[in-house]
């Protein structure tokens, strides 16, 4: 069911960057944008959990 995989995405989001940066980065246009917000977020962060959140989020835009 979708809704199944988006509440899996979401969960996999938040255990990356906790639960109001799903919100947040979700609507923004680029991935720089994206990037600015985490690190405003949470200060310097890992590029490769960066990746993994990104790419998530894709994959949540792709389920709606």
């Amino acid at each position: 069911m979708a809704s199944d995989q988006i509440e899996m995405l979401v969960e996999q989001a938040h255990r990356l960057f906790g639960k109001t940066s799903v919100y947040e980065v979700f609507d923004l246009s680029n991935r720089r944008e994206a990037i600015r917000t985490l690190v405003e977020f949470y200060g310097p962060v890992d590029m490769g959990r960066v990746d993994r959140y990104l790419f998530i989020l894709d994959q949540l835009r792709d389920a709606l």
